[in-house]
């Protein structure tokens, strides 16, 4: 009896992604995510998310990535912490975008990780001039 519709722009590639739907119970958000992330080119943030969860799973950062908060959240303890655990979820097999947003000032970005032994979800959050303050490494679901 009724249908949702979800029309997103890309003013920079000159695209548009819409995506209909013939009921009211379906909602086409993620979909249309999904259709995005095929057609167009991938955004340089996805370069940046796969070079800081290789770094962290290696145990260390790039602080110049990071604000002075975000950085100081990675001492050497918390560093070797995420290079016990990551390695266990096994090779990254892509990264695909969830969302991006806004919260409390800054840009956020949702991603999910698929690794090969579990799929992780990223939420990474970065002031307007693209310094991490956050990023969060999450289980599926959360």
């Amino acid at each position: 009896s009724g249908y949702f519709a979800n029309n997103v722009f890309f003013p920079a590639e000159r695209a548009a992604v819409s995506v209909l739907t013939n009921n009211d119970f379906a909602f086409p958000d993620h979909l249309t995510d999904q259709l995005a992330a095929a057609i167009l080119p991938p955004p340089p943030s996805l370069a940046r998310a796969r070079a800081v969860f290789a770094a962290l799973s290696a145990g260390h950062i790039n602080r110049a990535w990071f604000t002075p908060d975000g950085a100081d959240y990675f001492t050497p303890q918390v560093l070797t912490d995420l290079h016990g655990s990551l390695p266990k979820l096994g090779a990254v097999q892509s990264i695909t975008l969830q969302g991006t947003g806004k919260r409390g000032g800054f840009d956020t970005t949702d991603w999910q990780v698929h690794c090969t032994h579990r799929t992780v979800r990223v939420v990474e959050r970065s002031t307007p001039n693209g310094l991490i303050e956050q990023f969060l490494i999450l289980p599926t679901g959360s």
